[in-house]
């Protein structure tokens, strides 16, 4: 059974087994792509290549890997907003793995949160098309749940 909790300040991935998810602040989408829990199966064992063979493994990859490689601001983590926001974003995907075409399809309400999701994957190039991919672009539509928890603060031990 797989279940996933993302944030930007935070990853809770839970698994039976080992996590697929090593990394601590991400752009929520894992659980974007129907069938992301068999994304583990597509790494090979020493955990260092993708083996994406079709289409199917593509779209499974694909949430865990702009996971993996989109980045919010440091400032923002640092300063806030504080909360959390759900942005849902469109983009056009072309076979070689450049994104274009992004933009807001629903608003977070808030300005910066917006303006952090889209940042965060501008520029983004997704993994390149497999050869049973015909087309040459895909238009992709992604929810992306924002959660900015403020940093502990810590004290010195008396």
């Amino acid at each position: 059974m797989f279940s996933c909790t993302h944030s930007w300040g935070r990853c809770i991935v839970s698994r039976t087994t080992e996590s697929v998810m090593k990394y601590l602040f991400i752009v929520l989408l894992a659980c974007a792509w129907p069938g992301v829990s068999a994304a583990q199966a597509l790494i090979s064992p020493d955990g260092k290549t993708l083996l994406i063979g079709n289409k199917r493994g593509w779209y499974e990859l694909q949430g865990p890997y702009i996971a993996h490689f989109a980045q919010p601001s440091k400032t923002v983590r640092k300063n806030g907003p504080w909360g959390k926001f759900h942005v849902v974003v469109g983009f056009t995907a072309a076979d070689t793995g450049d994104i274009s075409q992004l933009k807001i399809l629903e608003s977070s309400g808030n300005e910066t949160a917006d303006s952090q999701v889209l940042g965060a994957l501008d520029g983004l190039k997704l993994l390149p098309f497999t050869a049973d991919m015909k087309e040459a672009e895909l238009k992709l539509v992604l929810p992306v749940t924002w959660v900015n928890d403020p940093l502990p603060v810590t004290k010195p031990a008396e």
